[in-house]
């Protein structure tokens, strides 16, 4: 059975609360769209439980994912925050958008407070050649990334078409 939630207005806010979500090809995919989201359940997705896309804006509180065949959460070109959320089972947990540029954020560039969760913030640049700013790499003047965040390896330049000033 296939049911999904999919909103493309750059201009609209969902707010979804209270719901469960079970075998969907992508549970809710959020396509430049602002949302808070909260309780609720993802589970059994084909792919993605939770895909963020081109510029989408997301909240997300007491959020359960798990059992997707790909990713739980999957953000591409867009931002999140995750509070008191559970990611179990998936194929990958987070999966945050490859060759990206992660820079100027004031306090870390990738924060991740559970650690029994590793985030895949892998091949991205951090606003620095040296890579971002770890204890694990005492080099690192990009942004800073807290513990339990995957970052090796990282581009040490911007990717081909991004620049520090945007597309």
């Amino acid at each position: 059975m296939e049911s999904r939630l999919c909103a493309v207005d750059p201009d609209a806010n969902l707010a979804m609360a209270h719901s469960n979500i079970r075998f969907a090809n992508v549970g809710l995919n959020l396509n430049g769209t602002g949302a808070i989201l909260g309780p609720l359940l993802i589970e059994e997705s084909n792919t993605a439980a939770i895909a963020l896309s081109n510029g989408a804006d997301v909240s997300l509180s007491r959020v359960t994912v798990k059992n997707s065949n790909q990713a739980g959460i999957s953000a591409q070109n867009s931002t999140f925050a995750l509070n008191l959320g559970q990611i179990e089972g998936n194929v990958s947990g987070i999966l945050l958008d490859r060759d990206s540029i992660i820079s100027g954020n004031q306090n870390f560039g990738v924060t991740n407070e559970d650690p029994a969760v590793t985030v895949d913030a892998t091949n991205n640049f951090w606003g620095s050649a040296s890579g971002p700013a770890h204890a694990s790499n005492p080099e690192g003047t990009g942004d800073r990334v807290s513990d339990n965040v995957e970052f090796i390896p990282f581009l040490t330049t911007p990717p081909p078409g991004l620049s520090m000033e945007g597309p």
